[in-house]
Formats: C-alpha cells, structure tokens, sequence
C-alpha cells in the first residue's frame, strides 16, 4: 500500500537547511547539509512516524470491542454503511464478526450457508486480520473536487494530509483571500487536504515553491 507525506524545505538567510513536517507538525532549523540530504533525513523521519503511528492507528479501525472486519464487507460511500460484497445490501452485522459468536454470525450473514462456514473460519483461524483500505481515512475535499479516479481514493490517512497556508507559507485569512481571488473553493485552507493535493494546489498558487515542496512516497505494510 502506497501513502504519502508532504514536506517543505527551505533555505534560511544563514544559508541553513530548515524542513517543516505537516504530520506532526515540526519545523526543524539546521536540519540538514544539502536538499538531498535533507530529503532523506525527512523520509526516515516520516518514515519512522508512519510506522509508529499506522500501526496502532490501523490496529483501533480493524478491530471494535473485539470484533473483526468481514472480507466480504465494503463501505459504500459518502454514507459509511457497511455492505455486502455479494448482494449489495446493507449488511446486517455492519461487517463485524464475533469469532466467540457463531450462531449470531450465520444468523445475520446475507451469504449462501457454505460461504458462511469460509468467511467464518477464515477470520476465527486468523488467515484473515480485519484490514479494510476505509476506515481509519478522511475524505480530502480537494481529492473530491478533482474527481478523475475511484472514490476510495478520495480518502487518506491522518498522516497523509497538510494545510495549504503551511505550504506556501502564509497566514489562514491571507490564503483564504488568495483562493477567492482564483476562484477555489475555501475549504481548502478551513481542513488539511492530502499531500498531493496540497502540493498541487500550492504550486498553483505559487509556482517557485516546486523547488522546496516535494511529495515522499512509501510502501507499508500494516498487516499482522
């Protein structure tokens, strides 16, 4: 699985390498030798970050008071109703299993008999965790204005996102002004939007920030 993170690093008047974080926010002075160097002091730091907190972060979403996700639940999105991958329906377990509770499980499971004695055993024998690509995301209202691509993908993980008014490194009603004045929607400024788009958005606004924001990518793993 591939997330995100924006950074910005900028020279200071001493000629220092500073590098400002979005999540956490942190601004770190002297933080590097050179921009390649202050690049990979800022994957390891998000790097670290991502694998500290989207472990336990995915670990709280996959699991409710013990129960696990269903393999064969999707959200249906904007409402977050849990459905069935097989007839479409609202589920009527919400996608959450008791492994201690089968005869609720086939009671309220929309499958046929025989798919209900797999998903069960699947997820009882731990082949199966409870991860799901949803919960535990936001909705980026950028990613939702652009459109362009399946609407899982409007939506990240806490780590993922920045504030545009960071990013190009003026104040919240300055910012809102500049957005009004360009015709984009406020909303922009009022939440964090993901790092992608924040980085597009940002270069828009100003284009000579392409040399000091710059997108990290990583893979991650966060099964057990």
């Amino acid at each position: 699985m591939k997330v995100r993170s924006l950074i910005k690093i900028t020279e200071g008047k001493d000629r220092g390498i500073h590098l400002t974080f979005f999540r956490p926010t942190l601004s770190i002075p002297y933080a590097a030798e050179d921009k390649d160097h202050a690049i990979e002091v800022a994957r390891n730091f998000c790097s670290d970050t991502i694998d500290r907190e989207g472990r336990p972060w995915i670990d709280f979403w996959k699991k409710d008071g013990g129960d696990i996700s269903c393999p064969e639940g999707f959200v249906k999105l904007p409402i977050d109703l849990w459905c069935c991958k097989f007839t479409d329906d609202p589920c009527n377990l919400q996608a959450k299993i008791n492994v201690n509770n089968e005869a609720g499980f086939n009671a309220g499971c929309h499958a046929e008999e025989n798919r209900k004695k797999v998903i069960f055993s699947t997820v009882k024998n731990e082949k199966y965790d409870g991860f799901h690509h949803i919960p535990g995301r936001y909705l980026c209202v950028a990613c939702e204005r652009n459109g362009g691509k399946k609407e899982s993908f409007f939506y990240h993980y806490p780590w993922e996102f920045a504030e545009l008014d960071v990013a190009i490194g003026r104040s919240y009603q300055e910012t809102r002004r500049i957005l009004a004045a360009m015709d984009l929607p406020s909303n922009y400024v009022s939440c964090p939007i993901c790092a992608s788009c924040c980085h597009a958005e940002a270069l828009k606004i100003s284009p000579d920030l392409e040399e000091q924001l710059k997108v990290l990518e990583f893979n991650v793993s966060f099964r057990s």
